[in-house]
């Protein structure tokens, strides 16, 4: 009988601590590491232009920005940061500061390094949507996920 109460005992004390062990899996993401899962999948995504704003008004695409996309690729190294290129042949390297905001660096622009910083309207893993201002005019950017 004690042998059977023993055992009984340690299957319940290992189905306790069993179920209350979490794993990596289990531990919500930040909203900046969902961020980057969304912006980047699994190791790289490509985005789709699908619109275009410039002050609030809506573009006409033309037939090359109908073609237009943008891949960007997460340095497994570096959580917050990545490389992008887009269909254009423009590529340099991107980093999150905040689940808002995502920063461009151009790196292949012949006058030097240009800095962009957009403004995150949304981001899922299927719309990514972003804006940034220049010189006055603030232009906004809806992709879809390709």
């Amino acid at each position: 009988m004690k042998i059977t109460l023993r055992f009984f005992l340690f299957a319940v004390t290992a189905l306790i601590f069993g179920a209350c062990t979490k794993s990596a899996e289990d531990v919500p993401l930040t909203s900046e590491q969902q961020a980057i899962v969304s912006l980047t999948g699994v190791g790289n995504k490509v985005w789709k232009l699908k619109k275009v704003f410039t002050n609030s008004v809506q573009n006409v695409l033309t037939v090359d920005q109908m073609k237009y996309t943008k891949t960007y690729t997460i340095t497994p190294s570096q959580a917050q940061s990545g490389t992008f290129v887009n269909s254009d042949g423009i590529k340099g390297k991107w980093s999150l500061n905040g689940p808002k905001n995502l920063i461009e660096v151009i790196s292949n622009n012949q006058a030097g390094p240009v800095q962009i910083s957009y403004l995150i309207n949304e981001l899922s893993d299927a719309v990514l949507d972003i804006e940034y201002t220049a010189n006055f005019i603030t232009i906004r950017e809806v992709y879809n996920a390709f």
